[in-house]
């Protein structure tokens, strides 16, 4: 809707209802039609609005709704902005959606907590942010091939001390990543890449015709499908 993106002094609507905080409007003006990377007259975009002041349900809003991570103002980001304020929960909802990172050299100037968070976190990707991120988001991440083993701290591993804590219940991010580390069977088919999907689908074929020449009361198609299948194709 077009008439959403006008505004008084060169703030849109949307812009205005992120300064003041107001996550119930954002919501509603995004779901109208709002633009989400359409800003103020100062050039910043909504992101960095929400992102300064510190307000991570209208940011969190903002990035499901597609505005742009690395927009960049006089070579300020939303990110440069959160570090700076020491916005740590806007910094990892940003770094969920692989918003650029500033240089750890960069870094001395944020408060000690993002520091350190940067530092430790630095081989960090977005499937390791179990905790943030929607169920949708990690089955997307999965099945765009994301590594359930990356880094020195992995996606698998803080997945794995979650459902030690009874925090990896069977509608969590962190239940889908320890079911696509194990190997591939009927039950993990949808976490798989798309290239990994394609494999299973051609070896079913190949298992199927052969086993019109080789079966034995289904005895070859079993081993194949429970056997082979599942060591055969990778993530």
């Amino acid at each position: 809707m077009a008439s959403i993106e006008l505004g008084l002094y060169g703030m849109t609507p949307l812009c205005v209802a992120i300064k003041n905080g107001n996550a119930e409007m954002v919501s509603l003006l995004l779901s109208l039609g709002a633009d989400p990377n359409i800003g103020s007259g100062s050039g910043w975009s909504p992101l960095h609005i929400a992102c300064a002041e510190g307000f991570l349900d209208v940011a969190s809003s903002l990035c499901a709704a597609g505005a742009k991570v690395d927009a960049a103002n006089e070579d300020t980001t939303p990110m440069t902005l959160a570090c700076t304020a020491g916005h740590l929960s806007c910094v990892e909802l940003l770094d969920s959606y692989e918003a650029p990172r500033p240089s750890l050299d960069a870094s001395d100037g944020f408060p000690p907590e993002v520091a350190a968070w940067l530092s430790r976190t630095r081989d960090w990707t977005p499937l390791h942010h179990l905790r943030l991120i929607s169920l949708s988001r990690a089955l997307q991440l999965l099945r765009g091939g994301a590594d359930c083993h990356a880094g020195a701290v992995t996606p698998f591993s803080l997945a794995t001390a979650m459902q030690a804590s009874g925090e990896a219940g069977s509608d969590t991010p962190a239940c889908l990543v320890l079911r696509a580390a194990s190997r591939w069977s009927p039950d993990t088919h949808f976490l798989f890449p798309e290239r990994a999907r394609a494999q299973a689908v051609a070896l079913l074929r190949l298992g199927a015709l052969l086993s019109r020449r080789f079966d034995e009361e289904g005895s070859f198609f079993d081993c194949w499908f429970w056997w082979v299948m599942p060591h055969a194709i990778e993530r």
